[in-house]
């Protein structure tokens, strides 16, 4: 049976320059990449929809305003009370849509040092596998030698392997 060494944030991992690093079997490997790094958001099609029609209406007000000469929403003249509607309309109603989220997920370790901590967090990967495909996690094959080293020396306890099973919402 192989042997994976998975690692997370080998780049900037934390104040100590220490990486998540955990050792699977093929089965927990497999198990672990088809597994969901995150929940999908229910609503997602719904509000991509709405985000987008806020932004079209948004691209038809100013391009509105554009074409009467009017490049800022305080120059509109006091006798267009039809543009002062509609700025108030897009004002309050549309301002504040914010492009939705398809997922929320995150990894993160804690170390052996007190339970210090680092993460990162995403809105593009749902699943596991995704996050390797992004090289957010490396994946290194290793051989059984490695692993009894890895074990021995217990750096499982150096950054824990919760950083590859835990989910976000």
């Amino acid at each position: 049976m192989k042997n994976y060494l998975l690692t997370f944030c080998e780049d900037y991992a934390d104040e100590h320059n220490v990486p998540a690093l955990n050792i699977m079997n093929e089965e927990e490997y497999n198990a672990w990449r088809e597994a969901e790094a995150g929940l999908l958001n229910p609503n997602f099609d719904e509000l991509k929809k709405a985000y987008r029609a806020n932004e079209k209406r948004s691209t038809d007000f100013w391009k509105l305003l554009k074409d009467e000469g009017i490049e800022n929403t305080s120059l509109i003249p006091e006798d267009r009370q039809d543009l002062k509607d509609l700025e108030k309309e897009y004002r309050y109603n549309y301002k504040y849509l914010h492009h939705p989220k398809k997922v929320n997920s995150y990894i993160h370790a804690y170390l052996g040092n007190s339970g210090e901590g680092f993460e990162d967090q995403f809105s593009d990967f749902y699943l596991n596998q995704e996050l390797i495909d992004a090289k957010i996690v490396e994946v290194f094959e290793v051989s059984d030698e490695f692993v009894k080293i890895f074990n021995e020396a217990k750096l499982d306890r150096l950054s824990l392997c919760n950083v590859f099973t835990e989910k976000g919402i």
